[in-house]
């Protein structure tokens, strides 16, 4: 029996020690190629809207300056606006577009690609890409109704958009979506094409 228990312990020494030397001469082994993506100014930018393209390829941040925000997309300064919603920096599914939402007094402005929209008085969404990232949707206050955006042209007019939970703009093809919306007390399905 103490034959036995010897034994055990110096097969699970053996095996301790071989697996100590395997996972030190494992990270030896180890290759890492680094590339520079850009330079940041670390002092001035938000950490948390740190976003990077699908392709990591690309990279966007929120950074300050005198007071104002801006977005820096690959290096280069956007235009200053009193704040960007930290959560609406987008790239597409094809990391080639970008896009965010601009604070500038009491108006919303969609940036796409670094061209400004129509400032809204309020947006229900972040604006979204499509699959093939060809087209940019999101829901804005008109007033006091709302309507679906679809690359910068305004919809029909709603008394609502139904956006959470289960209610969200789903896209069924590149040029294809729907959503739900209610007009005063009924809620449509609401099917649209894009031509």
């Amino acid at each position: 029996m103490i034959k036995r228990s010897a034994a055990w312990c110096l097969a699970g020494l053996l095996v301790l020690f071989t697996g100590a030397a395997w996972a030190q001469n494992r990270h030896q082994n180890r290759v890492a190629d680094e590339k520079l993506v850009a330079q940041i100014d670390f002092s001035s930018w938000l950490p948390e809207t740190f976003r990077v393209s699908p392709d990591n390829k690309r990279m966007a941040y929120i950074t300050q300056m005198n007071g104002k925000q801006l977005v820096v997309v690959d290096g280069i300064e956007g235009r200053l606006y009193e704040s960007i919603a930290k959560g609406s920096l987008m790239f597409s599914p094809d990391s080639k577009r970008f896009t965010y939402v601009a604070q500038e007094g009491k108006k919303q402005i969609v940036v796409v690609d670094g061209v400004e929209g129509k400032p809204y008085d309020g947006l229900k969404t972040n604006p979204i890409f499509n699959a093939n990232s060809k087209r940019v949707v999101y829901v804005v206050q008109v007033d006091d109704k709302v309507c679906v955006v679809v690359d910068g042209n305004e919809g029909k007019l709603y008394d609502d958009i139904l956006t959470t939970g289960w209610g969200k703009i789903i896209f069924d093809s590149p040029d294809r979506f729907h959503y739900f919306a209610r007009k005063g007390n009924s809620v449509v399905l609401v099917e649209e094409r894009v031509e």
